[in-house]
């Protein structure tokens, strides 16, 4: 890591020593922030090896929840947590292939137009 993002973690560690956890369990964190929503299967698990401090390689398809496990374990650590959410990416990436097809579209409906009408 660059010197000024060890700085930058430093500066955030000094006026945050210590964040309190928000939620004393997984089902206090599902019922108080996530409505109570039943965990899906793998959730609880995933949550439990963020917890305890491993690595947790999480695939679910689209619209299964990883980033609620992420977003509940956050609220059971203590100190500060930045969840990024792949979604955003998801959505970029979506969006950029529309983009091409409507560009692409576009490109085909413009050169026919430009075509003799013999030739269409």
């Amino acid at each position: 890591m660059p010197a000024a993002c060890d700085q930058a973690v430093e500066c955030v560690a000094d006026r945050h020593p210590f964040v309190a956890p928000v939620a004393a369990s997984p089902e206090e964190a599902r019922d108080r922030f996530f409505d109570g929503e039943p965990f899906r299967p793998g959730q609880r698990e995933a949550i439990a090896a963020v917890l305890a401090g491993r690595d947790a390689m999480v695939l679910m398809p689209t619209g299964s929840g990883k980033s609620r496990i992420f977003q509940a374990a956050a609220l059971l650590l203590s100190g500060t947590t930045l969840v990024v959410s792949p979604l955003l990416a998801l959505m970029r990436d979506q969006v950029a292939a529309c983009a091409h097809v409507v560009i692409q579209g576009w490109r085909n409906c413009t050169a026919a137009s430009r075509r003799p009408s013999s030739a269409r």
